[in-house]
């Protein structure tokens, strides 16, 4: 296949890894402080978990499904099979990631 599907294959990799970790950090950096700040714990808690829960469809139904797909598909044209996938260098970062 040709180098710019692997860049793009690439790029949206990168870009939905952006998403699922700059969500997270704006939930616990920007999200939740603000919402402490002078608001009922009862109020706190009922919008905490509404908008965690509303990450969290996004996160599991559009975000993991993309990296999950990406990502095997990059490991592939690395050279990452399930035979060799703790011999090669490639599949032991996978084998990491995919345990974190």
């Amino acid at each position: 296949m040709s180098t710019l599907f692997w860049t793009l294959l690439i790029f949206v990799h990168v870009l939905a890894a952006t998403f699922w970790v700059g969500g997270q950090l704006m939930l616990v950096v920007v999200v939740l402080p603000l919402l402490r700040r002078g608001a009922s714990p009862q109020l706190v808690r009922e919008l905490a978990t509404a908008t965690g829960r509303r990450f969290a469809a996004i996160t599991n139904w559009v975000l993991l499904p993309i990296l999950v797909v990406t990502g095997l598909t990059l490991a592939w044209w690395n050279g990452v099979r399930p035979d060799n996938l703790t011999s090669t260098p490639f599949g032991r970062v996978l084998v990491v990631k995919a345990a974190l």
